[in-house]
């Protein structure tokens, strides 16, 4: 008895043309990729650089994976909630609406396309080097320097300058208002422990005035009102706070002076520590990934 099999298309799985292929052709750690997601990556390479030609999308794909793995191996949490942070934040602020447009309509207008194939890929070094400027163990000699640099003028506030220069570390001021935000003074100080204002006329009182005191507490929640609410509101003047502020690429130690009587402007003295250079770390921990098929 002889079977007969239908001619349609779900029948004939052994035509290309009839059945999506989703093999893997690219597997990065715990992602894999099909020829259709490493097709809709080239374009987007195309779009951005027309006239580069050669360009291995799977080795670019692959080196963007690579740095996410990383991050969820080091137990890197809500990266999906990044990804469509990242997403509204274009969506919002792009200056070429209409270039964002062809962008998705090479992923024929499916979100989760567009966010695996196009933002990951985009989002996956600045998300390392930013936990890499903050991880403990990244950052072990830097975080013991600046911790030990704390220990001893937290509790010794008057030896702020005399530690700083003690271990060598950048002195500057740091000016908060409402008006201008939060502002770093690069201007020198002299010696001693009195701070010493970039305008020489300039009245420093060592006081948090209760005008800054209620704008701290405002709902807008500024860059300026954090600093005041977390750095001074609870400190009595020339006391240092006991929290590690992170700057980008340095920590800092910082000491609440007063408010400048003429501008009402919050300021403090920050000491500085460079952080641990991360470059050779991240090198190593991405070429421990395993890809098959780059």
């Amino acid at each position: 008895m002889r079977f007969l099999i239908p001619l349609g298309c779900a029948a004939l799985i052994l035509f290309s043309g009839c059945v999506k292929d989703t093999r893997p052709v690219l597997t990065v750690g715990q992602f894999s990729f099909s020829a259709k997601d490493i097709e809709q990556r080239g374009k987007v390479l195309r779009f951005y650089y027309p006239n580069e030609k050669g360009t291995n999308v799977r080795k670019e794909l692959a080196k963007g994976y690579r740095q996410i793995q990383v991050l969820l191996n080091h137990g890197f949490e809500g990266l999906r909630e990044r990804v469509i942070a990242e997403e509204k934040r274009i969506d919002h602020s792009t200056l070429d609406p209409v270039g964002l447009a062809k962008i998705k309509a090479i992923f024929d207008n499916d979100v989760e396309a567009y966010r695996r194939l196009y933002l990951m890929p985009l989002l996956g070094p600045r998300l390392l080097s930013e936990f890499a400027g903050r991880d403990n163990t990244v950052q072990a000699k830097s975080r013991k320097r600046i911790t030990a640099f704390l220990d001893v003028v937290e509790k010794n506030p008057a030896r702020f300058v005399a530690e700083a220069k003690k271990e060598k570390l950048t002195r500057r001021a740091i000016r908060v208002s409402e008006e201008h935000g939060v502002r770093y003074d690069n201007a020198p100080f002299r010696d001693g422990d009195r701070f010493v204002a970039a305008n020489p006329s300039e009245e420093v009182s060592p006081i948090l005035t209760e005008q800054w005191k209620q704008a701290a507490m405002k709902s807008e929640n500024s860059e300026a009102q954090r600093w005041v609410r977390e750095m001074a509101v609870s400190l009595k003047p020339g006391a240092v706070s006991p929290r590690i502020v992170d700057k980008g690429e340095v920590w800092m130690a910082v000491k609440f002076i007063g408010t400048d009587k003429k501008t009402n402007e919050v300021i403090f003295e920050a000491a500085e520590v460079p952080k641990d250079n991360s470059a050779s770390w991240i090198e190593a921990e991405t070429a421990k990934i395993n890809v098959v098929g780059e």
